[in-house]
């Protein structure tokens, strides 16, 4: 199934889901990982290929979003105003924190003087110019924002356990396959 339906999400929102969520587990653990690695050449390509993995994240954010636009979602669960209003305000913080955090890390690296490489294929434009003391607010910024969407990623996970196993309103199926 490729569209959403009424009570599901097709296969691209729910692999766009997915591998948005290993990226952003993947990005945070790399993250803390490679602060207190030694500055070498072994630092400077994980800090490559953490600038990458976020650029990707960056593009699968805008395929997700006109994924979203073009294919509603399913309708929601019935439940109290207060679920309905807090899932809405969850998503769309989640969205927020999808471009924030990517986007605080490229403009670091903009005001650090480094490019931003998509995997070697070529550089992402550089936003500003370098600017050693914006790069270490934003540097700080970036670490922030992460934390604060990592946090919001596990409340999300878990209001969908919750849903899953103790409401048993078919939430979490909507967007695990094997739980359909």
């Amino acid at each position: 199934m490729l569209s959403n339906t009424d009570d599901r999400y097709g296969l691209p929102a729910v692999a766009l889901h997915w591998i948005m969520a290993a990226l952003i587990f993947g990005l945070f653990g790399l993250g803390l990982w490679m602060a207190d690695l030694p500055k070498n050449d072994f630092r400077v390509s994980m800090f490559g290929l953490h600038k990458s993995l976020g650029a990707l994240l960056l593009i699968l954010l805008v395929v997700r979003v006109v994924w979203r636009i073009v294919n509603p979602t399913p309708r929601p669960v019935p439940g109290p105003a207060w679920q309905q209003n807090a899932a809405h305000w969850a998503h769309l913080a989640l969205y927020g924190l999808m471009i924030a955090v990517p986007v605080a890390g490229w403009l670091m690296s903009s005001a650090a003087g480094r490019p931003v490489s998509l995997f070697g294929l070529f550089n992402l434009p550089t936003l500003i110019g370098p600017n050693h003391d914006l790069k270490e607010t934003l540097e700080e910024v970036h670490g922030l924002l992460a934390w604060v969407m990592i946090g919001l990623v596990f409340v999300h996970a878990a209001a969908a356990v919750w849903h899953h196993r103790f409401l048993n309103d078919g939430v979490m199926a909507r967007m695990v396959p094997f739980l359909r």
